[in-house]
């Protein structure tokens, strides 16, 4: 994590690891993190807008509320791939930008639908059937943000939800 270029910007499993950690200096890391690819260039012609959920979360974890209104709206007006698990994340983004609790909590029960947790265990049947990538990230970005949503269901460990760092780390990658 010392190098702050990555190119991600859909959830995924080291995103969730980092989540569940708990250690501030990894979370303080990620709200920084810049993305190593050419993205559209906005109107203005000098902010670059990295499409997906991760970009979108940055903002929310660093109060930059209206950037992450901005990304979102650009997000669902110009990504066309993958609509259904698109809409599911930008239903959650919404009502976490609201601090709606009913909504998200409503957006999260989606991904557990019969289809998405099928094509979930399709592209890995081992994770696929032991938890929700999504699920534990957008939920742990809640209790970050104080809204302690909770989801009954197998696939998400809600004993890693609430926040409780360790007063040190024993191994250098967790520093």
């Amino acid at each position: 994590l010392k190098d702050k270029r990555f190119v991600m910007s859909r959830p995924s499993s080291e995103v969730a690891c980092l989540f569940c950690s708990d250690n501030q200096s990894l979370l303080e890391k990620f709200k920084l993190w810049t993305y190593d690819f050419k993205a559209p260039v906005t109107e203005s012609g000098t902010d670059q807008i990295v499409e997906g959920s991760l970009p979108i979360i940055q903002f929310v974890l660093r109060n930059e509320t209206e950037r992450a209104v901005e990304e979102l709206g650009i997000w669902k007006e110009n990504n066309r791939t993958n609509r259904i698990k698109r809409d599911k994340e930008i239903f959650v983004l919404e009502g976490i930008l609201n601090r709606d609790e009913d909504k998200i909590r409503e957006g999260l029960y989606m991904f557990l639908s019969k289809d998405y947790l099928n094509k979930a265990r399709r592209e890995n049947r081992i994770r696929g059937s032991l938890y929700s990538i999504p699920l534990m990230i957008y939920i742990k970005v809640c209790w970050i943000l104080g809204m302690e949503v909770r989801i009954e269901h197998p696939l998400v460990p809600m004993d890693l939800m609430p926040i409780s760092p360790n007063c040190n780390y024993k191994f250098q990658y967790l520093k």
